[in-house]
């Protein structure tokens, strides 16, 4: 209903939605602590109002997912990639660290992408337009070997890459080291497994 929002009023007022749920997150609260008594309240909105754009609470979750995965794309396609051998193992070592970048300076998304189901809720075009950056950054930065559905492989990959990440923050309530690692590994096996000769 939210996307449907045309006057600038009601663009305000979803914003103001969702900069109060971004908020609660960075700050103290969990995911399931988000409801739309809280966040009306936090946003200073009426909760007659909020309805008309969000019925429940699983809804500004789901457009706030949306949010960060488009943050997180944003993120790759504007950062530099320091690379000193330019090679297939060297482009998904940047990717994983620059995910990893990301999540850490925004807790909210850490716990709504990777420590809930958003992840795999995201609609299907926000994680498609997100594995075509990375494919379109690995792009401009080298030459890729030969591989079957390149797009495809490039959805795989950052489905594989997400996971270990999640992964590692249900098991550890943080990122570390070991699972940045497992994250390198597991997304360029898969890659260098999908190079044809």
């Amino acid at each position: 209903m939210y996307e449907n929002a045309k006057q600038a009023r009601s663009v305000k007022r979803i914003d103001a939605l969702l900069a109060t749920a971004e908020k609660l997150l960075n700050e103290k609260f969990n995911v399931s602590d988000l409801t739309i008594a809280l966040l009306t309240k936090e946003a200073g909105l009426k909760r007659t109002s909020t309805y008309k754009f969000f019925q429940t609470p699983e809804e500004i979750k789901f457009a706030l997912a949306t949010k960060y995965f488009n943050d997180l794309a944003s993120h790759i396609k504007n950062t530099s990639f320091q690379l000193t051998e330019n090679t297939l193992h060297e482009l998904c070592a940047c990717l994983v660290r620059e995910c990893f970048v990301f999540f850490e300076s925004n807790q909210g998304a850490m716990k709504l992408l990777l420590g809930n189901s958003f992840l795999h809720a995201v609609e299907k075009k926000i994680f498609q337009d997100f594995s075509n950056t990375v494919l379109q950054k690995f792009e401009n930065l080298t030459k890729l070997p030969n591989m079957f559905d390149k797009y495809g492989v490039f959805l795989v990959t950052n489905q594989i890459l997400l996971s270990v990440m999640a992964l590692n923050y249900r098991q550890n309530n943080l990122l570390n080291e070991i699972g940045k690692k497992e994250a390198l590994r597991a997304a360029y096996a898969y890659l260098l497994s999908c190079t044809t000769k």
